[in-house]
């Protein structure tokens, strides 16, 4: 069964008649334990965190920032730029990203820096590593399947957005807090406009909304969840989501689709490479 903590909003007021208030504050994101309690909130799309779901890789017990600059050493990685904590967006080329040698990222990071994020493939990764993390139930077999290393320093922030697909993202270690809204009610989220290169991320700081320019946002149904090491949190499709790093934290994420959900995330993944976003 479902956890409680996930629950339809009520009934909305029309936006004239709220009051100029800030939006409600996070609820906590419901927790599960089990593959079976897991596959039922993949089946529903109900987002949930499941605890401890990443103890048993082997990156658990082997994935430190030193343990990843000895094996990647100046292997080139795409790195994203940070500005005032938040990753660089060009709206016209997607996520301000740079092939940079891992170890220099990683010393950075190790040495308290707070300006690049190291954002890579899976598959660029060397099979010893790539060894290191198991592929979870829920992904296996998917027609369209991708998977990310992140690495992030302290204070990092993924700006609030959604995923086309399915998103398993799992914390190997530090520390992370996700805000996640209600799917749906895209014109609460203010969503950057089609034509631009990031068109799944709104124009909204949920940490710091502006309600004047964006008061709708006011009706946004937020839950929180802290992650800790070996947690990963489930965030089905196109559920909205802001990610801070509250410590240096090494991350690996799989996204998957399905039927229609998988020629969507090809289409998308065509998009991009036709007008030269990076992501």
């Amino acid at each position: 069964m479902v956890s409680p903590g996930w629950k339809p909003a009520a009934r909305r007021v029309p936006s004239e008649q709220v009051p100029a208030a800030s939006p409600p504050l996070p609820q906590p994101l419901p927790s599960v334990v089990g593959a079976s309690a897991l596959a039922e909130h993949v089946t529903l799309g109900v987002p949930c965190v499941i605890r401890g779901a990443a103890r048993g890789w082997p990156a658990f017990a082997r994935w430190t920032l030193a343990h990843l600059r000895a094996r990647l050493g100046a292997l080139p990685l795409p790195a994203a730029r940070l500005h005032a904590r938040r990753l660089g967006v060009d709206r016209r080329l997607g996520v301000d990203l740079a092939s940079r040698p891992a170890a220099e990222v990683l010393a950075a990071i190790e040495r308290g820096a707070r300006d690049a994020y190291l954002m890579a493939p899976l598959s660029a990764l060397p099979a010893e590593l790539r060894g290191d993390v198991l592929v979870p139930e829920p992904c296996r077999g998917a027609p369209w399947l991708s998977a990310k290393l992140w690495v992030s320093p302290t204070d990092a922030v993924s700006p609030l957005h959604f995923d086309v697909a399915d998103n398993l993202h799992a914390l190997v270690s530090g520390a992370k807090r996700f805000l996640v809204f209600e799917r749906g009610h895209l014109a609460v989220m203010y969503p950057e406009p089609p034509w631009s290169s990031v068109p799944n991320w709104s124009r909204v700081d949920p940490e710091r909304p502006d309600l004047v320019r964006f008061p709708r946002f006011r009706r946004a149904v937020p839950f929180a969840a802290s992650l800790t090491p070996g947690d990963v949190i489930f965030l089905p499709s196109r559920t909205w989501h802001h990610v801070t790093s509250e410590a240096p934290s090494i991350s690996v994420n799989f996204w998957w689709a399905r039927g229609a959900l998988a020629w969507l995330a090809h289409g998308a993944d065509a998009l991009k490479r036709a007008r030269g976003i990076s992501r």
